[in-house]
């Protein structure tokens, strides 16, 4: 008895863990950076890793608002006459490690982080002496104290990062076109991944009203 319920045990075990694996990992029998339909042939090369990531763009380093980055380098292939319309809204990301889900993002929502600057506005009354700060007492014959009205109010003000500007800018440039189109393009797409991922670990998604694909990536 007791080696069957070991041996049932050890299935138990070995289904769980396959189980597990497969949780873990993207379906191998998707398509390999590429998928297609009867209007659209589209390819997709992964690029994770903050220094891959800034040498594809051309950049030196990323600023802190895009350090889980991750990029996929799409061509977008009509196959037929029919104009394909591109939107960053049709592509999710899929982590299998996590559970983690990253729809595209367009450049602004990657690096245009803002840093709220407070700064104080004071309101004084009361002319020369109260600017001096020379406390005043009343209006006639010093009668009266009435201390100088002071205001004190807050203003926000939006103080963009120059650096985080060009790098809007580089995203923007680099972008797959959001358009129709007849003819064959290329660009990037932004996805936001937290932790350290593989390729092994993510899929891609291309979703629209009529149709949905799926794509994985190479090691």
């Amino acid at each position: 008895m007791r080696m069957e319920e070991y041996g049932m045990r050890s299935a138990i075990i070995c289904f769980l863990l396959a189980g597990a694996a497969v949780l873990w990992a993207a379906d191998k029998s998707l398509p390999l950076e590429e998928f297609s339909n009867d209007t659209v042939d589209i390819t997709g090369h992964l690029i994770l890793g903050q220094d891959n990531v800034a040498q594809a763009l051309g950049v030196q380093s990323l600023p802190k608002t895009a350090e889980n980055l991750v990029l996929v380098r799409v061509t977008v292939r009509p196959v037929s006459e029919k104009p394909v319309p591109i939107s960053v809204d049709d592509f999710t990301l899929i982590c299998f490690k996590d559970g983690q889900r990253s729809v595209a993002f367009e450049p602004t929502e990657v690096a245009g982080d803002t840093e709220l600057v407070l700064k104080q506005i004071t309101s004084k009354q009361g002319g020369l002496l109260a600017q001096a700060g020379v406390p005043q007492w009343g209006s006639m014959a010093g009668i009266g104290a009435t201390p100088a009205a002071v205001n004190i109010g807050s203003k926000m003000e939006t103080d963009k990062n120059k650096q985080d500007e060009a790098f809007v800018s580089v995203l923007k440039r680099q972008m797959v076109p959001e358009k129709p189109t007849t003819k064959t393009v290329t660009g990037f797409l932004y996805f936001e991944i937290d932790g350290k991922v593989k390729p092994k670990d993510l899929t891609m998604i291309y979703k629209t009203d009529d149709d949905k694909l799926e794509m994985r990536f190479a090691p």
